[in-house]
């Protein structure tokens, strides 16, 4: 199976074209920018340096040879014109993966499932939700499957831009944490071995409806507080910190994870503490 994973040169990219590659009869091409600044060294990933903004004929080419795109991009409308614009005369491609945001659900006290209304505030969350609806109009007029899974926050590698990336930092530099507000804010976090886990397996599933959408999550929610304090009893340093005024944020944003683990068959492995664990290590060995 010939895959594209664009915009694929984040952390999860590099953990996601990792896992594919396992598979011998996979061909994994990772388009983006900053290909340069990849990882992975196995012979089956090919890394293709292109701005996928541009419409060009070596992306067209990619296209055609594709059986299943992923999109991992940050929200960039050009960036999914030029795809749609791309992609409509191919004949090979069956399967668009978008990597969507669990951001995108309102604030509230419960889980959330996937019929959720969503409630975007911040321009990353809008641009999440008009991308998953420009493919789902595209979709149903091309005849191709989306499947769209909504990340939580993922986290597990120096690579990060979330809130445990700045806790680790500030704990590795002996340098002072800022918390927004009282630090009461609470999401989901999954370790990125969980994610990749998960998308693999929407990628090779035979998805009989044209759209489908998963959570990709734990199921469970902690705070700023959670998370500083549990990296200081793993670390058994503490962690210097200051408070800084409230932003405006939903309070809390936890996602149902239910339909991923019944369909697949998987639960994930690591919980907030050994995935911390694990990301203390990462960190350590990447200093």
């Amino acid at each position: 199976m010939n895959i594209l994973l664009l915009g694929g040169t984040g952390f999860v990219g590099e953990y996601l074209a990792e896992k594919l590659s396992r598979r011998k009869s996979n061909k994994v091409f990772v388009v983006g920018k900053d290909v340069a600044l990849s990882k992975n060294n196995c012979e089956n990933i090919e890394y293709v340096q292109l701005d996928l903004t541009e419409q060009s004929d070596e992306f067209k080419q990619l296209a055609d040879s594709a059986d299943v795109a992923v999109i991992m991009t940050q929200p960039n409308e050009r960036i999914i014109d030029n795809l749609i614009s791309t992609i409509k005369s191919t004949n090979r491609l069956k399967k668009i993966v978008y990597l969507s945001s669990a951001l995108i659900y309102d604030n509230f006290e419960d889980k959330q499932n996937e019929t959720f209304s969503p409630n975007p505030m911040t321009d990353y969350e809008r641009g999440k939700l008009t991308e998953e609806q420009k493919l789902e109009k595209f979709t149903d007029d091309a005849g191709f499957n989306l499947c769209v899974a909504r990340l939580s926050n993922v986290y597990g590698d120096v690579k990060n831009r979330g809130l445990i990336n700045f806790v680790f930092l500030s704990l590795l530099n002996d340098e002072e944490l800022t918390i927004n507000g009282k630090g009461d804010s609470v999401r989901d976090y999954i370790f990125v071995e969980d994610v990749v886990d998960y998308i693999d397996f929407l990628i090779f599933w035979d998805q009989k409806r044209e759209k489908e959408t998963f959570n990709i999550c734990t199921g469970k929610g902690y705070s700023v507080i959670d998370v500083v304090q549990t990296v200081e009893k793993i670390a058994g340093k503490e962690i210097k910190n200051k408070f800084s005024p409230a932003v405006p944020e939903k309070g809390m944003i936890i996602g149902n994870n239910k339909k991923i683990v019944e369909l697949s068959g998987m639960k994930p492995k690591y919980d907030l503490v050994k995935g911390l664990r694990q990301t203390y290590k990462n960190y350590l060995a990447n200093k």
